[in-house]
C-alpha cells in the first residue's frame, strides 16, 4: 500500500507540475543574478524541450546543461553536474518570467542568492546610448593584467578578449587557473563581461584608454578589487611546471595523511606502483578548475589505464565533518562517473595539503598535480589549470601531458 501511495502521488505531483510549465516560453532568456544591493550578474539562460524539460546555463562558448530537474512543490529545482549548487524558480502564469534563488552549498551551507529572468535576447549588459560612439575601441588579443596593483596581494594574470559587434568574450589566465568563459559587451571605451556556472560568479568590468585598461573585478557577493592592463601580445606567465618542485629527489614518493571513501587509511609509496605512471592530483570538488582538469583526466585514464597509467586524485574539500565529506565524495564520484581513486585530503586549504606533501616546496594552488614514472621519480608537478576557456594554452596543455605520458609509457618509439 505504501508503494502504491508513493506511485500514486508521484503521479498526481508530475500532472500537476505539467500543466504548470506546459506555458513556459522555448529560447533563450536573460538572466540576473543580485550578488548585493548594488551589483547585479547578467547570464544567458536556454530552456528547450518542453517535453523533457531541459535548462541551460549559457557563457559564451560554454553551455552547462543543468540534468537534474525536480519538481518540488511550487517550484522547479535544477541542478549544477558536478558541483553541489542548483537553480530554484517558479514560472509566472503567462511562462515568460521566473523567480527564485541560486543555492550555493559548496563552501557554505545554504547561501542562497536571487535570481530573476525574462524571455528575451537582450544583451548581457546595457549601456547608455551616450556611450555609444562612432570610433572603434580594439580590445581583441592578448593584454598583460595586474590584479590589486599596488597593493599586497597584486598578482599577475593574461587577458585574452576578441569581440564581434558589441559583443566580448574572453577570459583571464593565472598561474593558478582560469576565470572560465567569460561574456558581456563592449560600448566604446567601457565594457562589461560576466560569467556564472553553478560555482563561480565573476563581473569584471573595464574602461579602454588607448593601450591600457582600468577596471573593477567582482566575485561573488563580497569581494572586490580593481585591475589594471596593457596590451601586450607577447605576455606570458611563469611556467606552471616551475612553482611547485620537490625540496629533495634522493626521498621516495610517499604519502600517509588521505583517508579512502569507506574511511579506511590510504598509504602511497612509489614502490607499490612500479611499472606504473602516476598522476596524483591534488584538488577540490568545490573548484572549477579542479573539475575541468578531471574532466582531461577521466579521459587519459579511459584511453591509457590498460597500458599502465593510474590516477589517485586527493580531495580537500569544505566541510570540516569528515563523515559528510566522505558521502558528498562518493556522491562525486558516482555522479562525475570518476574510473579512478578518489581520497579525501582533508579541510580546503593549501597550508594543510602543503603540510600532507612536505616533499614539495609549496601546494600553490588547487589543482596541483604530481606526475610520476615507472621508475618511481617524479618528472613533473603542474601547478593550476588552465581550462577550455583560454583556448591555445588548453590545447596544448592536453597535446603536451598525453605525449609525455605515452613516452614514459612506452607507448611512442
Amino acid at each position: 500500500m505504501k508503494l502504491k501511495f508513493i506511485i500514486l502521488f508521484l503521479t498526481i505531483t508530475n500532472l500537476v507540475y505539467s500543466q504548470k510549465i506546459k506555458n513556459i516560453t522555448l529560447g533563450n532568456w536573460h538572466a540576473e543574478l543580485a550578488l548585493n544591493d548594488r551589483l547585479v550578474l547578467p547570464f544567458n539562460l536556454k530552456i528547450s524541450n518542453l517535453k523533457k524539460f531541459e535548462i541551460a546555463v549559457i557563457n559564451a562558448a560554454e553551455e552547462i546543461q543543468l540534468t537534474k530537474i525536480r519538481f518540488q512543490s511550487d517550484s522547479i529545482h535544477a541542478y549544477f553536474p558536478e558541483m553541489d549548487g542548483k537553480l530554484v524558480f517558479k514560472v509566472d502564469e503567462f511562462g515568460k518570467y521566473l523567480r527564485g534563488y541560486w543555492l550555493d552549498n559548496r563552501k557554505h551551507k545554504n547561501i542562497k542568492i536571487p535570481l530573476s529572468a525574462y524571455f528575451s535576447n537582450d544583451p548581457r549588459f546595457s549601456f547608455p546610448a551616450s556611450n555609444f560612439i562612432t570610433q572603434p575601441f580594439v580590445i581583441d588579443g592578448r593584454w598583460e593584467v595586474k590584479f590589486s596593483p599596488d597593493q599586497k596581494d597584486e598578482s599577475n594574470a593574461l587577458g585574452i578578449f576578441k569581440t564581434n559587434g558589441n559583443t566580448i568574450s574572453g577570459t583571464f589566465q593565472t598561474e593558478t587557473g582560469d576565470y572560465r568563459f567569460l561574456e558581456g559587451n563592449i560600448s566604446g571605451g567601457n565594457f562589461a563581461l560576466s560569467s556564472f556556472d553553478g560555482a563561480q560568479a565573476y563581473v569584471f568590468t573595464g574602461e579602454i584608454k588607448g593601450d591600457s585598461i582600468n577596471g573593477i573585478f567582482y566575485s561573488g557577493s563580497k569581494y572586490r578589487t580593481t585591475w589594471t592592463a596593457l596590451r601586450n601580445e607577447n605576455a606570458s606567465l611563469r611556467n606552471p611546471d616551475s612553482l611547485s618542485y620537490l625540496i629533495s629527489k634522493n626521498q621516495p614518493f610517499v604519502f600517509n595523511h588521505a583517508k579512502q571513501l569507506n574511511g579506511k587509511p590510504f598509504l602511497f609509496s612509489s614502490a607499490n606502483y612500479q611499472n606504473k605512471v602516476v598522476i596524483i592530483q591534488i584538488m577540490g570538488t568545490w573548484c572549477p578548475n579542479c573539475l575541468d582538469e578531471t574532466k582531461v583526466l577521466k579521459e587519459l585514464y579511459n584511453d591509457l589505464h590498460t597500458s599502465g597509467l593510474e590516477i589517485i586524485s586527493v580531495c580537500y574539500e569544505a566541510d570540516i565533518e569528515q563523515k559528510k565529506q566522505l558521502k558528498k565524495l562518493k556522491d562525486f564520484k558516482k555522479r562525475s562517473k570518476i574510473p579512478y581513486t578518489i581520497l579525501y585530503g582533508g579541510l580546503a586549504n593549501k597550508e594543510l595539503a602543503s603540510s600532507d606533501f612536505g616533499m614539495l616546496n609549496q601546494v600553490m594552488s588547487f589543482p596541483t598535480s604530481i606526475f610520476i614514472g615507472k621508475d618511481g621519480d617524479v618528472w613533473s608537478i603542474h601547478t593550476g589549470f588552465n581550462g577550455p576557456a583560454t583556448g591555445k594554452a588548453y590545447t596544448n596543455f592536453k597535446n603536451k601531458i598525453r605525449y609525455e605520458i605515452e613516452m614514459k609509457l612506452d607507448l611512442l618509439r
